[in-house]
Order: C-alpha cells, then structure tokens, then sequence
C-alpha cells in the first residue's frame, strides 16, 4: 500500500491546506511503528489545475508552431533526463528511513531546480492567456532562451517579465507537463497519446460570475476561451464542473478511464451540450448514475446544496470499443439500491436518437427507451422543430426591472407569466406577483423583426418551469395575439410554425410527449430547445380525395360528441407514414372542443388547474389515441407505457 500511495497517486489543489490534509490522510493510511512516513511531495501538488500551459502551449502564447516550436522541442528534449532522473529515483528508492526520505527530497529539489525555467516561461504564458498581455516579440525570445540560464535570468530581470510573473504567482498555474514529466514524456520526449490511467474527482460547482460567486472570474473566463481543450465548455453560463471534465479528459492517456461526479445538468442542460459532444466524440461512457432527487436534505446526495447530481465513468478514445453499451440508471434517492426508477443498457452511438442537437443522456427504463428509439427509427415520426421555432418568453423580469420597463399595477399591461398557464388555455396567475410592462419603452429600440414584436402574433406558450413529479412536464395553451410574455414561457408564433397552432397545442400537450420528455428530463426546466426534439407525425404534402372525406366523418362526429365514431373514422388515416395532411383537420377540430370547453370554466382554484373539465377530457382522451396510433403503438404498448409514465411521476 504504501508503494502505491508513493508511486501511483497523483493529486492536485488550488488550497494549500487541502494539498497538505491528503498527504496527512495518506499517512495516516499507511503509518506503520518501524518506518517514516513516505515521501508525497512530488505527486501531490498545489496548484490550479484549470490554470496552466500544457508543453505544446509553451512554443508561443498562440500555440504557434514553425521553428521556434521545434527549437522549444530540442530545448526540453535536452532538459528532459534532468527532469526524468531525479523522479525516477524516487519512485526507485524505498523510503524505508528517514535518512531515504530525506534523499528523496533533494532529488525532487535536483527536480524542482531543472524545471523552474520552463516552469517560469509557463507562468508568462498562463499571464497572457488570462489577462495580462505579453509582449510577443518578449515572449518570442524567452521561449528561445529558455534553456540558456544567464540569458533567461537577464530577461527575467526585466520590468515586462517581473509585472507578468507577478500577474501569474497569484493565479497559482499549474503546468502538467512539466510538473509530471514522467506521465507524459519518457527520454525520448513526450509520448503521443500519453497521460494517466484513470482521473477521479468531485469538481467544484460554481458559477465564473462575479454576482452569483462573489470572486472575479475574468482570469479563468480568459483561459476558458484561449485553451482548445476548454472549448467545450464554452457556451452559455460558465461553470467550473464543465472545465474540470475538459482538463480531466485532456490529461487522460488513451484507453484511459474518467469517474466523476457532477451535477446532473452534465447529461442533458444545452450548457453542457459541448461536454456531451467531447465525451460522445472522443470516448465512450461505461456507466452512468444519476441521482434527481434534490428536495429532501435526507435524500440528496449533498444534504448541503439542493442539487441533481449524476456520476458517469468513461474511457478515452476507441468510442466504438465492445459493443458500447452502458448501464444508465435513474436512482430515487441517494443510495445505489437494487430498484432504480430507470435502468437502460445505451449504446453510446445511439445517444443522438433520443434528441440529435442535444445529445441528452436519458436515464430510464429499458422499454422506454427502446420503444423510443424504435419511434424516431420508424419513419412514422420526425421532430417538431422541424415544422416549429420555439423562443423564450420577450419579457426578462430582471433586465426589464433595471431598464425601468415594468410599472404599477394600472400603469402598464399585464404580462402573462408561467404561472398563468394551463394545458390548453391561459388564465389569472396561480401564484407569484403580477409583472407590468410600459409597453413603449419596452419596445423603444428594437427592430419589428425581434422578440420584442412577437405579441403581434397568436402563440401557443409552454411553462419553462415544471417539477419533475408534476402531473405534467409540459403544459401548453394558447395565447392571443397583443399580450407579453415573461422569461417563465416559451412559446412559438403563428409565424414561427407552419402548422396550425392548434395542432402545435395537441402535439404538446399529449401523454406521448410528455413521455418522451420525461426520458430525457435531468432538472426542473422545459427549454425552449428542448421542444424542437419532441416526436412530430410526419407528414405528407396532399391528402386523397378519400382521406378528407374520412377526416370529415371524423370531424362530424366530434361536433356530435361522438368520439368513438370519430376514431374509427379516422383509423385508417393513422395507418402509414407519411400521413395524409387531412389528419391535422381532425386533430385541430378536436383541439377546438377542449378549447371550447376549457374557457367556458371560468376562475378555479389552483388544485383544479391540474385537470381538464369533463367536458373536455374525452376530446384529450381522443387525441392520445391518435397520437399513439400516429407512432404505432399497439393497445397492448400503450397501456404498458400508460403504467410507467404514472411511475415517472413519483420521482420526488
């Protein structure tokens, strides 16, 4: 044990303290009565991981190449035995006594002494890239000078020098390459491919915004976006979990393998989208644990923090390795019990089936997922976003509030919010405080082409914010043409869709949909993104003669509250794919009775906004069952599905 804890454990850590409490851990581990402890110095380091030059950065603050390059290549070539050797006897030589571990330390001060020039050419380079502009031409010539020690130290004598190694110590960079030699070179050079065998950890979750952190994030905001490996995890908000997956994958060797545990967005939120591609791109998951439940301190796996969280293993390269399957499974609380809510075997190349842009990472069970697969497999069904562009809601309440666009009750017009929203119509706000909008000032500067100018337009709007064990994921209604909607929406415009809004409302607002998202579903959010991925009937561009007279008798025989009729009218309609344009015209007189009947309610209580009236359900009932004919499910499937999606629902 103790020859592995010297030899085989690397560990690095922006905090000093946590640096020098694993080496006590360590110890205390392997303390025995006859012999000192062991020598952790040179594999536990202090540092910020994220921070740093790896050696082929070094060349130029760029990443140029040419002759510098292979000038810098020769110059550490040379350097390497002397960085090599000293490691080497280290990991050789027992540290069985004192007098053998403190020999142990003037080797890896043999080391730190051959390192410190490249170490302090990184430091340069770490300053540019987060902020702290190096001149190029002084760069240009520390690089060539690097390993000419009078040379460098008369550079680094300079003002421009000293301002940039400053700017770095208190960035604490931290350069792998250099620090690990041996994982990443031999005496030969750096070794193609090389890195560690396996990367653990449990990444810091934090937001790089000075509001919601309270520190300034512009050095590793800058890093983020000079260093190829991070481009990944540039999009959207940045979070420091999303860079730690980037550096672990990049200082993996190939057929290396990753376990880490993140919060759970990392499996399907669009801003981790790029983290997924990476993953998906370059390797292979082996398993994957995700862990939804956030609510109850007792039951989430961070009592402290009120958070899904999901712990994936994956190996690095060879994607296509056995025959790529894993097991995915969706925990109900934050124990690895034997009766997970969800337990799927994925293949990593079929992940994109599920929603191709978003490459989600579904949890769930093994017949959900096959009979998914099956139905975007099967022709019968496209995407939504394909006939559809859905927004989020124009109103931002905080950015409206500081531009001084929101007013007082009676001074401005209503704005309808999330809360407002149920399936089919829109009605008072359920909750929360009314938003006001000074409607010209609002639109003062905008162009007739933006967001701004969407309430001209009839739109169907969907709530952006629904609890995983809500009696629905997704609720849409329709909303009028003049009214304002806040972020808490989103929504498509009669000129955003070309399909009938009323379809759009009935292809939302189905059980298929709702379980389909819930496959995917890794937080409380219904983004407008993810809408686009939702299964659409796919549709041919005329119908017969005979498939608008079949779609009238179903039409008639709605208007005679004769559903029966009307489904077997339509039957035949639903058969094969593509379906005739004609079964939209049923669909759309359907969506008009439970319309009808919906507003004809009147003012409820929030309770009752959970249900549809009895006048309406059986028209909801009608369209389930087209829709689930439309995907070619058998009755038998169906009432299958019916029991799990009721089981999806008591995720807590």
């Amino acid at each position: 044990m103790r020859a592995v804890i010297e030899n085989c454990l690397y560990g690095v850590d922006l905090n000093p303290l946590a640096v020098d409490l694993a080496k006590l851990a360590l110890w205390l581990e392997t303390v025995a009565r006859d012999r000192p402890l062991t020598f952790l110095d040179h594999h536990l380091r202090h540092g910020n991981s994220l921070i740093g030059a790896r050696l082929r950065d070094l060349p130029a603050p760029g990443g140029t190449g040419g002759l510098l390059a292979r000038m810098f290549a020769a110059a550490f070539a040379r350097k390497l035995p002397a960085l090599l050797e000293p490691l080497a006897d280290i990991r050789r030589l027992p540290s069985d006594t004192v007098k053998a571990v403190k020999d142990k330390g003037t080797r890896f001060a043999a080391y730190e002494k051959a390192v410190e020039p490249f170490r302090r050419l990184g430091h340069l380079w770490a300053a540019d890239a987060a902020g702290h502009p190096v001149p190029g031409d002084k760069y240009t010539e520390a690089a060539r000078e690097v390993d000419k020690p009078k040379r460098f130290d008369a550079l680094a004598a300079e003002d421009w020098f000293a301002a940039a190694a400053a700017f770095a110590a208190k960035l604490a960079p931290f350069h792998w390459d250099l620090a690990f030699p041996e994982v990443f070179a031999d005496a030969r050079g750096p070794v193609a491919g090389g890195g560690f065998d396996v990367v653990v950890g449990n990444p810091p979750y934090e937001v790089l915004s000075a509001k919601e952190s309270g520190a300034d994030p512009s050095a590793l905001n800058a890093v983020a976006k000079r260093v190829p490996a991070f481009r990944p995890a540039v999009r959207g908000k940045q979070n420091l979990y999303k860079l730690f997956v980037c550096r672990a994958a990049d200082v993996l060797r190939d057929g290396g393998r990753l376990g880490f545990i993140t919060p759970m967005a990392v499996l399907g939120d669009d801003q981790a989208v790029g983290i997924r591609k990476l993953l998906i791109g370059t390797g292979r998951f082996t398993a994957v644990e995700a862990f939804p439940q956030k609510d109850d301190p007792k039951r989430r796996v961070f009592a402290d923090a009120k958070l899904s969280t999901a712990v994936f293993a994956w190996v690095k390269g060879d994607p296509g390795g056995g025959d790529g399957r894993f097991p995915s499974r969706l925990r109900r609380a934050n124990v690895l019990d034997d009766e997970p809510l969800g337990d799927v075997a994925l293949a990593t190349a079929d992940i994109p089936l599920y929603d191709p842009e978003n490459l989600t990472v579904v949890s769930c069970a093994q017949d959900d997922w096959d009979l998914a697969v099956r139905l975007m497999k099967s022709g019968r069904m496209v995407r939504l976003g394909k006939f559809v562009e859905f927004f989020q809601g124009e109103v931002n309440e905080t950015n409206a509030r500081a531009a001084g666009q929101l007013a007082k009750p009676g001074e401005g017009q209503l704005v309808v919010r999330g809360a407002s929203l149920c399936l089919y119509a829109a009605r008072a706000a359920s909750q929360g405080e009314d938003l006001y909008l000074l409607v010209d000032k609002f639109r003062e500067g905008k162009g007739a082409d933006t967001k701004a100018y969407h309430h001209l337009h009839p739109r169907v709007g969907v709530q952006e914010s629904s609890p995983q064990n809500n009696f629905r994921r997704i609720i849409a209604a329709h909303i009028p043409a003049g009214e304002f909607c806040n972020h808490t929406i989103n929504y498509c415009t009669s000129a955003s869709s070309t399909l009938d809004l009323r379809f759009v409302s009935a292809v939302l607002n189905t059980l298929l949909a709702d379980w389909y998202f819930r496959l995917g579903s890794t937080n409380a959010h219904v983004s407008h993104y993810q809408l686009g991925s939702l299964p659409c009937p796919h549709f041919r561009a005329s119908a017969s003669e005979a498939e608008r007279a079949a779609a009238g008798a179903a039409v008639a025989a709605l208007a005679g509250g004769r559903l029966g009729s009307a489904l077997t009218a339509v039957g035949p309609l639903l058969e094969a794919a593509p379906f005739g344009p004609a079964v939209q015209d049923v669909v759309v007189a359907a969506v008009g009775h439970v319309i009808a009947a919906e507003r004809a309610r009147g003012d409820m209580s929030r309770s009752d906004r959970s249900a549809l009236s009895a006048a309406a359900q059986p028209y909801q009932d009608f369209l389930d069952a087209v829709f689930f004919r439309l995907a070619g499910l058998t009755d038998e499937e169906v009432r299958a599905l019916r029991a799990r999606y009721e089981q999806m629902k008591k995720v807590k």
